[in-house]
């Protein structure tokens, strides 16, 4: 729930939840942590179940989703949960949001980087691929897409 066992962290959010600087601090941390639960973290944060993370807020998306994707051995779970937990986020950020410029860069994140593993590579090809299959996307998301596709 908040990084297993750490009552610390559990005990800051709720003592600093209503101060916005130190709950992105404290969401960093939580995309931080390479525990074995991670990635259940990381979405109950973005699903609402665990509060905490604001997905209309451009700073806690930064805060938890960019350290989660860039620096996160859970991200790339065999299972591809992490992949899709991010691009049902891209699309929620785009058609709901309307925030095209922070889907956009969180999308720019999930493109996967030439020293990848290709098994991993592949499986968020497919996440791409369904996000670019989805009617009513910004252009400007649609350019990452399409661009990341066309690289592939």
């Amino acid at each position: 729930l908040f990084l297993v066992g750490n009552n610390t962290l559990k005990d800051l959010y709720e003592k600093y939840k209503d101060n916005n600087q130190l709950l992105l601090k404290w969401l960093g941390l939580q995309a931080k942590t390479p525990a074995a639960d991670a990635l259940d973290n990381f979405e109950n944060l973005i699903t609402g179940k665990t509060p905490g993370f604001d997905y209309t807020d451009p700073y806690n998306c930064y805060s938890l989703v960019m350290p989660f994707i860039n620096n996160n051995p859970r991200f790339h779970d065999t299972s591809a949960r992490g992949y899709k937990i991010v691009a049902d986020l891209i699309l929620k950020l785009d058609l709901e949001v309307k925030n095209s410029e922070v889907a956009t860069s969180v999308a720019s994140s999930l493109i996967p980087r030439p020293e990848l593993d290709s098994r991993y590579a592949d499986l968020i090809y497919r996440e791409l691929k369904r996000i670019h299959g989805t009617t009513g996307l910004s252009t400007a998301l649609k350019e990452v897409i399409n661009a990341s596709l066309a690289g592939k």
